[in-house]
């Protein structure tokens, strides 16, 4: 004669885990593994980061269509015979925690934008996050300008068009800044790291697993089969299932958006840019 479940059988199967030592030590460490990352959080938060970063998105415009026809067809910018036009959209923000002022940059090596390849036909300011940066634009020949500003705070950025002859491959961003030792980097989204940095991360979410992992094996060997492994296997099966979710929303979400400026992200073509090279990994 089958008899159903009650209350007092399932008492008598969480009772005994939620009372064995084995629990309350897989409590203790998860607790303590954690509590040691938050606080290196907290730590890598208010340290002083110096970082300036730059992203760029060109489009050709105007160019010919077929190598055949290219010697006859005549390209011509403001009455300027060209090869190609091509629309080059650029980015510099302060990506850190540090603020960077005019007397920053180094002067004999000031920022600049030049081309290895063809000339620049027009550049304009796009856009600024604030006004009172002070951006400004200085033509030193065709193919390169400078780059100068009051000063940079965090998440201040320059929006710069620059029309050219050349290909994106062409665009170079140079220029030194004190205090700025690892120079200007290009800002990779599908870089940004889970929670602080790849090898952290790793080692974290290891420890949480085997630990979640070897503590719920031996409250399954103390209790037994039919007693132990319901409740240790839902979780693992919980705490998994937060790391997957955690990864998900971290690969497909838009949490790197915080660290770029809004001024960038209104920006189409950058932004489009910019979640590509977040989907696919690659700048």
């Amino acid at each position: 004669m089958s008899s159903t479940p009650t209350q007092a059988d399932g008492n008598s199967v969480l009772w005994p885990m939620l009372n064995s030592p084995w629990f309350g030590l897989l409590i203790t460490v998860v607790i303590g593994v954690a509590g040691l990352y938050a606080g290196w959080i907290f730590y890598r938060r208010q340290k002083t980061v110096p970082s300036v970063v730059t992203s760029a998105k060109s489009i050709v415009l105007v160019a010919p269509a077929h190598a055949t026809i290219e010697s006859q067809l005549e390209i011509s910018f403001n009455g300027l015979a060209v090869p190609q036009v091509t629309s080059s959209v650029i980015a510099i923000w302060n990506n850190g925690t540090t603020i960077f002022r005019r007397n920053d940059i180094a002067d004999k090596d000031p920022l600049k934008l030049r081309l290895t390849n063809g000339s620049f036909l027009q550049v304009t300011i796009d856009g600024t996050s604030r006004t009172v940066i002070g951006a400004q634009i200085k033509f030193t020949n065709n193919k390169e300008f400078l780059v100068s500003f009051d000063f940079l705070e965090p998440k201040d950025a320059i929006i710069i068009r620059a029309l050219h002859t050349g290909t994106h491959g062409d665009l170079r961003i140079t220029g030194t800044l004190i205090g700025l030792p690892e120079g200007l980097k290009f800002f990779n989204p599908a870089g940004k790291k889970l929670l602080s940095s790849d090898k952290i991360d790793k080692a974290f979410i290891a420890a949480m697993v085997t630990t979640l992992v070897a503590g719920s094996t031996a409250m399954w060997l103390k209790s037994g089969w039919r007693s132990g492994l319901i409740i240790p296997a839902g979780v693992v099966g919980f705490i998994l299932g937060a790391v997957l979710l955690i990864w998900i929303v971290e690969m497909v979400g838009a949490r790197w958006k915080k660290n770029v400026p809004n001024v960038v992200l209104d920006n189409a073509d950058l932004r489009r840019s910019l979640e590509l090279q977040k989907l696919f990994g690659r700048i």
